[in-house]
């Protein structure tokens, strides 16, 4: 398969966790596409300090993310993880439900993770509990309105991810002010 489809898959992906931890008021450590044994990329963010409803923005950002801005790619990171897994015997899952997990909600089925975000109602089908569901069905419509309005912090951020690989905390947060700056003026 093509790398540089997957690679940019992956750097939206990232990007998008990274933007909406930042401007909720998230620590970022760093962003990276660069794999390792058990991911493909990694936003390391500490949402401690958030809500749970921001917390679960910042971890539905990725895919959500990806398909608002990237639509197109999204079958070509399942694709790509599904036979990552596979070939190395199942150390990678499907990212929306290794987000979903991490928020204590049940796995969706792989048609309901490829129907996925920000069709909210296919995102939510596989999660039985109603108050969970609306959780969910919030949070992504909350990040969805968060991304759109740093779009252009999104797309630097791609773009820089994809020229060096991994961006320090530091330099998202310099990459979403200055966006911001950018769009005001």
């Amino acid at each position: 398969m093509e790398r540089r489809p997957v690679k940019r898959a992956i750097a939206v992906h990232e990007a998008g966790h990274a933007v909406v931890g930042v401007v909720l008021g998230a620590k970022v450590d760093s962003v990276t596409i660069i794999p390792t044994w058990h991911a493909c990329g990694s936003c390391f963010v500490d949402t401690s300090t958030l809500s749970s409803e921001h917390a679960r923005m910042v971890n539905l950002a990725g895919d959500t993310a990806l398909h608002l801005f990237e639509p197109h790619l999204y079958p070509i990171l399942q694709s790509y993880l599904r036979g990552e897994a596979h070939m190395k015997t199942g150390r990678l899952r499907n990212k929306l439900n290794t987000e979903l997990a991490s928020i204590g909600v049940a796995e969706l089925t792989d048609a309901e993770a490829d129907a996925a975000i920000p069709d909210t109602q296919s995102a939510v089908k596989g999660v039985n509990k109603p108050d969970q569901r609306t959780a969910i069905f919030t949070a992504v419509t909350h990040a969805v309105d968060v991304l759109e309005r740093h779009r252009l912090a999104l797309s630097i951020l791609t773009d820089e991810l994809m020229l060096v690989g991994t961006v320090t905390g530091q330099r998202v947060v310099e990459i979403v002010r200055g966006a911001w700056r950018k769009q005001a003026a």
